[in-house]
């Protein structure tokens, strides 16, 4: 992200017809200064994971669109995981194969634990206007998580999955951003939250939202059309909010 980041600043993005960019988007090996909710940050080891920053515009850098890409990104991500294991295992995919799923609004799951995440800085460009910065970390390999994130964090193999290449698996995220950005162009806003609530595995989790300065804790029961979040709040109070943290990284299968 750091790097594209410098690319747009220094005018080096360029546009190639009227939907994609050049780069298009930039991969990295490992990491060493990853970010996420709650201003964490966290080292990776190389070559096991998908570490990725796609530049992105398509209409999601406006005003009233941004909100929505993070629901688009988080749809994108887990149909490209989706379709990448198939491509490995071949159709149909054997029940064995771990269960993928979204939690509000773009963390990716794999059997109801964190396996990825998705980070999205908006950049404006002299040249190209505002582009999007969608910064994918999805974990793939074996190798062994931190101590800090044990039991809180997976990846594919360490569930079941098949061994996929990193670079193979962004191909995938690049064709399932603009696939759900053409049903956005042709269906509006509902085609995308469908799309992402094929994966929605968000209710009956717990969260923590501040309002007003208080610290609130509540129990997920849905995602409203504008994005917001549904919390239950202990009483029986429904809140909707954009902003809140996930308490807990693993649950059993999703009920729709």
């Amino acid at each position: 992200m750091e790097e594209a980041r410098l690319l747009l600043e220094h005018g080096k993005v360029k546009p190639r017809g009227a939907v994609l960019l050049v780069p298009e988007a930039i991969c990295a090996k490992t990491q060493t200064a990853g970010r996420g909710q709650r201003g964490r940050r966290w080292e990776s080891p190389p070559g096991s994971s998908l570490y990725a920053t796609i530049l992105f515009r398509r209409g999601f850098t406006q005003p009233e669109n941004a909100w929505l890409l993070s629901f688009l990104a988080g749809a994108a991500a887990a149909e490209a995981l989706y379709l990448a294991v198939s491509e490995s295992v071949g159709i149909p995919a054997p029940r064995s194969l771990p269960r993928i799923g979204l939690k509000w609004p773009n963390d990716i799951l794999l059997n109801g634990t964190k396996a990825g995440g998705i980070l999205i800085e908006l950049r404006s460009a002299s040249a190209l206007g505002t582009v999007a910065l969608i910064g994918a970390g999805i974990n793939l390999g074996r190798a062994e998580l931190p101590p800090d994130l044990a039991g809180r964090a997976t990846s594919l193999m360490q569930e079941g999955g098949p061994e996929i290449n990193p670079l193979r698996l962004l191909q995938w995220v690049r064709h399932s951003l603009h696939r759900i950005a053409d049903l956005h162009k042709n269906a509006g806003t509902a085609a995308v939250m469908r799309r992402w609530r094929q994966w929605d595995e968000t209710s009956g989790r717990i969260f923590e939202t501040v309002q007003q300065g208080q610290l609130l804790r509540g129990t997920a029961e849905g995602v409203l059309d504008d994005g917001r979040l549904q919390l239950r709040l202990d009483g029986g109070h429904i809140l909707s909010t954009s902003s809140a943290s996930s308490l807990i990284e693993r649950q059993g299968p999703a009920r729709h």
